[in-house]
């Protein structure tokens, strides 16, 4: 909920979008939330080396989980984050 909540409010502090769409799938065992914003986008540099307070407790978060961050630039505008949480292990305890 919380790294929803971070790339949710980035996304409309930082891109000026229009839409942000949010989407939670469970594919297999596997979750994966989605947040896409149709907004000025950003790089992918931006998203590894971001050093704002929004990506440091996003990425705190991922790192907890043991999840994976994927990032998508949409054409000239938008950005796409996914977050996968793959299946219950040891350490995780998801």
């Amino acid at each position: 909920y919380r790294i929803a909540q971070e790339l949710v409010s980035n996304a409309l502090k930082h891109a000026d979008p229009e839409t942000i769409r949010i989407n939670l799938v469970r594919k297999t065992k596997t979750v994966v939330l989605q947040v896409r914003d149709d907004g000025m986008g950003m790089t992918h540099d931006q998203f590894e080396n971001g050093n704002g307070a929004g990506f440091s407790n996003v990425n705190v978060r991922v790192a907890a989980l043991q999840c994976k961050r994927e990032f998508e630039k949409k054409h000239e505008q938008g950005t796409l984050i996914r977050i996968i949480v793959h299946p219950k292990t040891e350490n995780n305890g998801l």
